[in-house]
């Protein structure tokens, strides 16, 4: 069991446990869509963009960090073959958190 932190392209993150190696997690997460829901019983749908592996060391975590936003940046074509779906704004919400709890 892995614990985790995904963060969501409209800012919200959440805190998990997953079992499965890294590939298989990120694979399970990075560009999908998910319902995070909103809190009212309706639906708030989101795209996972970042993977915080909690048990790696923190210098592990800040090399990840700055692979991520640079892949998501080499990657801001615009293209359907993309695996990180690029949302300007709020993408760099949650990569800014995401790079903040890394480095904190």
């Amino acid at each position: 069991m892995r614990a985790i932190t995904v963060y969501y392209s409209n800012g919200d993150h959440v805190t998990t446990n997953i079992n499965g190696t890294e590939g298989e997690i990120r694979a399970y997460y990075m560009g999908q869509r998910f319902n995070l829901g909103d809190g009212a019983g309706g639906d708030l749908m989101a795209i996972a963009l970042c993977v915080d592996f909690l048990d790696k060391t923190i210098e592990e975590r800040r090399k990840d960090a700055l692979r991520t936003v640079e892949k998501m940046m080499l990657d801001n074509d615009h293209s359907p073959e993309r695996n990180h779906p690029w949302i300007p704004g709020a993408d760099a919400v949650a990569l800014k958190k995401y790079v903040e709890a890394v480095l904190a």
